[in-house]
């Protein structure tokens, strides 16, 4: 998948952090050059910009590496690169969650749909606000201490099966790879019979901090998320536009 590129800043956002720029990006061992359609000057210049002194001082010295046509950089990974430990600082000291007040994806909205003897996954719980509303939760997120397991879902193991598993807002960072990764990880689960509930942010950096700049948003669609649901045998029914007043997501929910 070939992404277009906003501008050349948003490379080094998902890449850069913490005063260390990252000179190559590199995706399944392939590198391709910088589209055609940057502007290598404004690269450079917006770069300088963004970085501390001595990573500037490399532009300086080496910016011609990063022209069009002569930087080693894969397109889909540069922009969307899966950079865990800035996900985890950015959402534990940086991301402030909304009031609860979106209509279909509302934790209050999802817990009425849960039966009581059903278990609950809870994919980047976030505050884990599912444990005040249902008897049967498990709680995963790799930032946030309130989780029961305070892990990647990649990187959860799980001792017992799902009737349910909520993603809201957290299957929502990296490409292609990352994303099916997670979804397969989540699938493998919960029982043959089992529904998931989903909250996904359309590609929008519209966060109240201006560090989610960094953050390598999955530009969700519907049919994107239908496409996954059919190669794991789900029903995708109820797609929906969702707002909190604020900002727009998408809802849907998988059944099968």
């Amino acid at each position: 998948m070939n992404i277009r590129l906003g501008s050349c800043i948003e490379i080094y956002q998902a890449r850069y952090y913490d005063g260390k720029l990252r000179q190559e990006i590199q995706h399944n061992g392939t590198f391709v050059p910088f589209p055609s359609h940057v502007n290598p000057t404004r690269c450079t210049d917006q770069l300088k910009e963004a970085v501390p002194g001595r990573d500037s001082q490399h532009m300086e010295n080496h910016g011609n590496k990063y022209h069009a046509g002569t930087g080693p950089l894969h397109v889909e990974s540069a922009v969307m690169f899966h950079d865990q430990e800035y996900l985890n600082d950015y959402f534990r000291n940086h991301w402030k969650p909304s009031v609860d007040a979106y209509n279909y994806s509302a934790y209050h909205t999802i817990a009425a749909k849960v039966l009581p003897h059903e278990w609950l996954l809870d994919v980047g719980c976030g505050h884990n606000p599912f444990k005040a509303l249902l008897p049967h939760v498990i709680g995963v997120d790799p930032a946030m201490p309130e989780a029961d397991v305070q892990v990647t879902i990649e990187d959860f193991h799980a001792s017992r099966r799902f009737h349910v598993a909520t993603c809201l807002g957290s299957i929502n960072f990296g490409d292609d790879a990352v994303i099916g990764r997670q979804i397969m990880k989540i699938v493998s689960c919960l029982h043959s019979h089992s529904r998931v509930f989903w909250r996904l942010n359309p590609g929008r950096r519209d966060h109240a901090s201006e560090r989610c700049q960094g953050i390598p948003f999955y530009a969700w669609t519907h049919r994107k998320l239908q496409t996954w649901a059919e190669l794991h045998d789900f029903r995708q029914i109820n797609e929906q536009k969702e707002t909190d007043g604020k900002v727009i997501r998408l809802y849907a929910e998988w059944h099968r």
